[in-house]
């Protein structure tokens, strides 16, 4: 650290590269996007050109590979508009990091600027599941960054950790190993072998592994291996460098809040070579991830645990096939813990009070039902498949929301989350039921009035309130739909269902 400590200050007074840098600071900030797409390309293209120009001005060591390496590779493998989003968000970042007593400016008087720069290649598409990221949910992610580049020698370690954050590194090693092995599964000894043996390789990963412990340095081989071994080279490329900063072992809280951003927008679906986008739904699972670190810095989940769950929610946002519960890795009380994460997020959970409630509320429930739950909404997940689940969300929030009415406040929140999570352990069964190979599929939850159009979770903006029949079942739910939804003539959502199939669905 005193290196990059004494490199920053070193750069610091580079007066000529911090000009350049304040210039494209402002390039960047008025930059009006083209609305023809191949224009907007060129336009995002030529950005990132200068960016590491000037970023190889300041950080020609760390960051000279890195970008020389995009430069090569922009023309052939990644032509493509979620690349060049990715290679935005990169460069964006790091410009932002490198920025010096300009943060708060470009957060106030900047964010619709640099809110268009991150999501142009975003289009609505409510009938796939994918809605545009909000400017309230962005606005979220960037308050969190802002908090984390407080400190200079921090960000000069950030930026070491962009410089690092390839994802084509992890399968050159994977490729690498393959070759002179001559065998598509390796051991953990073999890999690390490979990779310290390569001089290449070494100067490239083996230097963020040395600054990890023995326990952490066992881990990150564990778990890159464990995603080579599934043919997911590109997913692991940040393991040894996240390892070091969500570690409770480290102190520095703003570097293990930043780091913790940071590879979660990569799990919001920024990796160009899988072509997700941010948006609305991906939003819950960077939720997700976030709780299942703070749940590993209070102590309720072991850092394996906790890293383990993060691949595996970034994994099923982006519907890859991959199921890291093997062995030993994590045991029921891990699974059934990440469960109730999953739960509090969806549910819009935030308090310790409410978090006690939800689990005190899933220890009641039998084996049988915890065990369903468990499969639908654990780490293992439903092969990318969990966002069918997520269509029912609404209907638990607003059943909580119906029993906080009642004058008992507390016991009414409580069989308020009983019924839900009973609801849900039943629509976990089926779901899993129709995955395994049943040849019926599970009809839509929620369809608009009067026009029968089938309604996503990502279309409700608000739960208004509930109607139900004589029997008191819930028949239909009063929402305020969002402006993707063009029919708006009744603003209810109706559970199609007949009675008798209602009756089974809502009964305890």
């Amino acid at each position: 650290m005193e290196f990059f400590r004494s490199e920053f200050e070193r750069i610091e007074a580079q007066e000529k590269a911090a000009n350049a840098l304040a210039g494209f600071r402002d390039e960047i900030a008025h930059l009006e996007l083209s609305s023809d797409l191949s224009e907007r390309g060129k336009q995002i293209e030529e950005v990132c050109r200068r960016f590491d120009r000037v970023a190889l001005t300041l950080f020609p060591t760390e960051l000279g590979h890195f970008t020389a390496h995009r430069q090569r590779t922009i023309s052939s493998k990644y032509k493509d508009a979620a690349f060049e989003q990715k290679r935005t968000l990169r460069s964006m970042l790091a410009a932002l990091i490198l920025a010096p007593g300009t943060r708060e400016e470009l957060m106030v008087d900047r964010n619709s600027a640099l809110y268009q720069i991150f999501t142009h290649t975003q289009k609505d598409s409510p009938a796939n599941g994918k809605t545009k990221l909000s400017i309230e949910s962005f606005n979220t992610m960037r308050r969190d960054m802002f908090r984390a580049c407080e400190n200079k020698y921090d960000l000069l370690t950030i930026v070491t950790i962009l410089s690092l954050h390839d994802t084509t590194k992890l399968e050159t090693v994977a490729k690498r190993v393959e070759s002179k092995s001559g065998i598509k599964s390796i051991n953990h000894d073999l890999l690390l072998s490979h990779m310290t043996q390569d001089q290449g390789l070494v100067n490239e990963l083996v230097p963020s592994l040395n600054r990890l412990s023995s326990a952490q340095r066992e881990l990150a081989i564990l778990v890159m291996n464990s995603q080579y071994n599934r043919g997911q080279h590109s997913q692991a490329e940040a393991t040894a460098a996240h390892l070091v900063f969500v570690s409770p072992e480290y102190a520095d809280e703003k570097l293990v809040l930043f780091q913790r951003q940071e590879s979660n927008c990569d799990l919001a679906g920024v990796d160009g070579s899988i072509g997700g986008v941010l948006n609305e739904e991906v939003y819950i699972h960077y939720r997700i991830a976030d709780a299942l670190v703070d749940a590993m810095r209070r102590g309720e989940l072991t850092l394996k645990e906790a890293y383990l769950g993060m691949l595996q929610e970034r994994a099923n946002m982006m519907g890859i096939k991959i199921n890291l519960v093997e062995g030993d890795y994590i045991n029921q009380a891990g699974l059934e813990r990440i469960t109730l994460l999953r739960f509090a997020c969806l549910l819009r959970m935030s308090t310790n009070a409410e978090f006690d409630l939800l689990n005190s509320c899933f220890i009641s429930l039998c084996p049988e039902n915890r065990k369903a739950l468990v499969e639908a909404f654990g780490i293992s997940g439903l092969d990318g498949k969990v966002s069918i689940l997520f269509y029912y969300a609404p209907a638990l929030m607003c059943e909580i929301r119906d029993m906080e009415k009642k004058e008992d406040h507390l016991n009414g929140t409580r069989f308020g989350i009983e019924r839900a999570l009973r609801l849900m352990a039943k629509i976990a069964k089926e779901t899993m039921k129709f995955i395994e190979g049943s040849t019926e599929a599970p009809r839509p939850l929620y369809t608009l009035a009067g026009s029968g159009k089938v309604v996503r979770f990502s279309d409700i903006a608000e739960l208004r309130g509930a109607n139900r029949d004589k029997k008191g079942r819930v028949v239909e739910f009063v929402v305020a739909l969002t402006k993707v939804v063009k029919d708006n003539a009744r603003r209810l959502i109706v559970m199609p269902v007949s009675e008798e199939e209602a009756e089974v669905a809502f009964t305890d």
